[in-house]
C-alpha cells in the first residue's frame, strides 16, 4: 500500500473560498511553454528537481494537461495540475496551499464542471474547508512485476 486516501467532490457553481494568507496575493495563469512548465516543476519539489530529471514531460502541455501556476512577483508559489474528462475537472498535484486559487482559476476555465481530486490527512481536511465533500476511499498499491 502506498497511501490511502478519499475521493473529493465540489460542484460546480458553489461559492469560491476566500484565499488566505500568503496565498490571497497570487496572480493565477496557465503554464504555456517548456521553460515555465520547468520553472512550476521546481516550485513542485520544492527547488531540489534534476535539471534534466523531469517528471513532467512538455508534450503533456499538447495533451490538453492544464499546469495552474499562482505567481508572487513572477516566481511560481503554488500551483495545481488540471484535466477534464467524464464532465468534470480533475486536480492533483497541488502544492502551495492553494485550493481557493485553483478553484478560481478552474472555474474561469470551465465553469460549467464539478471539480474532483483525492486527499488525505491535513490536504483532505483543507479541501472540505474548501467546499469539498469526500466521497468514497481510494487506495493506491504498488504491484512488483
Amino acid at each position: 500500500m502506498l497511501f490511502e486516501a478519499q475521493w473529493i467532490h465540489r460542484p460546480a457553481g458553489a461559492p469560491l473560498p476566500r484565499a488566505e494568507g500568503e496565498a490571497a496575493g497570487l496572480e493565477w495563469s496557465e503554464v504555456a511553454d517548456a521553460e515555465e512548465l520547468a520553472a512550476w516543476e521546481a516550485a513542485f519539489d520544492g527547488g531540489e528537481s534534476a535539471g534534466g530529471d523531469r517528471r513532467f514531460r512538455p508534450a503533456l502541455l499538447r495533451d490538453g494537461i492544464v499546469f495552474l501556476a499562482g505567481r508572487a512577483g513572477g516566481r511560481i508559489a503554488a500551483g495545481a495540475v488540471a484535466s477534464t474528462g467524464g464532465g468534470v475537472v480533475g486536480v492533483s498535484n497541488l502544492f502551495g496551499a492553494a485550493w481557493a486559487g485553483v478553484l478560481g482559476a478552474a472555474r474561469d476555465r470551465w465553469p460549467e464542471l464539478d471539480v474532483v481530486g483525492y486527499e488525505h490527512g491535513e490536504d483532505l481536511e483543507a479541501a472540505v474547508r474548501c467546499g469539498f465533500a469526500p466521497i468514497g476511499p481510494l487506495r493506491v498499491r504498488l504491484f512488483a512485476q
